[in-house]
């Protein structure tokens, strides 16, 4: 008989002691912003660029690649690091947009394409920002480097910690303007990142980028984005072009409520340039699915133990867009796994678990899951009924099952 109540301690103490590890079956992933990368993204024939890279900005997912992580001159796509930077100051009330800007005689002799600024005037913020985005002036580029941190090449430091806290591991700057220089680099995948970074946290940015023209000094200069006349569904971002870069451009269009981020570099042409981004934005549209998932998407209940209520109903704590090809919609499935033993207090948005989706035995994203509602914990008097109740269910569970 002692032997018997020996076991049955054991039991119960292994059961006890399950409440305490059961937290560690939930692993979820460090969130990211980077985009969910579908394998294998198949290049797609006869673009005739160096590299390329299209991401769905809205479900977060890299569609197709080519040379995405070779390092490449990047030319003028440069100058969205530049506006990056300089939004980052005005979010941050470091500088204002109608705060004059000292043109130097540096910044008024830069090559290149120019906004045509003269020198030692005060321009403001805001219509350098513009010459930036519709002209790609140089000029401007530079003055706004030299106004936030004194010089270009603390601008160019500035510039390559946002990089490093982008996470891109393959782009370095060493100006503000993208002209040539060895150990100024970046790459299809990079730049998308950025593109697709900046209109998130900058939208604001997109009020250039979609001019068509400006005038400044009487001079009137088109945008050298030639596809904002050709395509309605075409807002930005930046083009660039230099003898060693080719024709380079980070799109942004946005299809069937879907912006789509296309990066090429190394066209032999505008012409060639505009074509390739064109095809990589059709065939993000056509030959993809969107899906979304609801973050209320009905789970089922989930036990509490000591709680005032016995159950609740975790949910995605926000809805997961995805962007599967066509081909394999049918093989996506979702798989969540709960806590096992979730314990009052519970708190609204307390993560309780995670959920999976798939493409066949491919793990694609993980995201947690919540609690849709504040258990609180019951009268102490009730809770050795519950205990009871819990270890009944344990060994349910552990031992009569087997």
């Amino acid at each position: 008989m002692k032997r018997i109540h020996s076991q049955i301690l054991m039991v119960l103490c292994a059961a006890y002691m399950s409440q305490a590890i059961c937290a560690a079956n939930i692993v979820l992933e460090e969130p990211t912003d980077k985009p969910i990368v579908l394998a294998p993204t198949t290049p797609l024939p006869n673009l005739g660029v160096t590299g390329y890279s299209l991401i769905n900005q809205s479900s977060n997912t890299q569609l197709a690649a080519l040379n995405a992580d070779e390092r490449m001159p990047p030319a003028s796509l440069t100058k969205l690091m530049t506006l990056f930077i300089a939004y980052d100051y005005l979010d941050k009330g470091l500088i204002r947009m109608e705060e004059p800007v000292f043109i130097s005689k540096k910044a008024w002799q830069t090559e290149g394409s120019r906004m045509f600024l003269e020198p030692e005037t005060e321009v403001p913020v805001w219509q350098l920002l513009k010459g930036i985005s519709v002209v790609s002036g140089n000029d401007a580029s530079v003055a706004i480097a030299e106004h936030i941190a004194g010089t270009e090449d603390k601008f160019a430091v500035l510039m390559n910690q946002k990089a490093e806290k982008l996470g891109l591991q393959n782009t370095h700057f060493m100006n503000s303007t993208g002209l040539p220089n060895t150990h100024h680099y970046s790459t299809p995948y990079d730049m998308s990142i950025i593109g697709a970074q900046l209109i998130k946290q900058h939208p604001d940015v997109l009020k250039n980028t979609r001019v068509k023209s400006m005038k400044y000094n009487n001079i009137t200069q088109d945008n050298r984005n030639r596809l904002l006349w050709k395509d309605d569904t075409m807002f930005g971002l930046k083009t660039g072009h230099t003898k060693n870069a080719g024709y380079c451009l980070v799109a942004a269009a946005e299809r069937d409520s879907q912006i789509m981020i296309a990066t090429v570099f190394g066209a032999k042409s505008e012409r060639a340039r505009d074509a390739a981004v064109t095809k990589l934005i059709n065939h993000a549209q056509n030959r993809f699915k969107n899906i979304t998932i609801a973050h209320d998407n009905k789970l089922p209940a989930v036990r509490v133990w000591y709680g005032q209520d016995s159950h609740l109903s975790p949910q995605l704590k926000e809805p997961i867009h995805l962007s599967i090809p066509d081909r394999q919609h049918g093989k996506l499935h979702t798989r969540f796994q709960l806590t096992q033993s979730l314990k009052a207090p519970i708190h609204t948005g307390q993560v309780i678990g995670s959920y999976t989706v798939y493409i066949n035995d491919s793990k694609i994203i993980v995201k947690p899951l919540i609690a849709n509602r504040t258990i609180t914990t019951q009268p102490i008097w009730q809770q050795p009924f519950e205990w009871l109740q819990y270890q009944i269910d344990y060994l349910s569970k552990h031992f009569i099952a087997q």
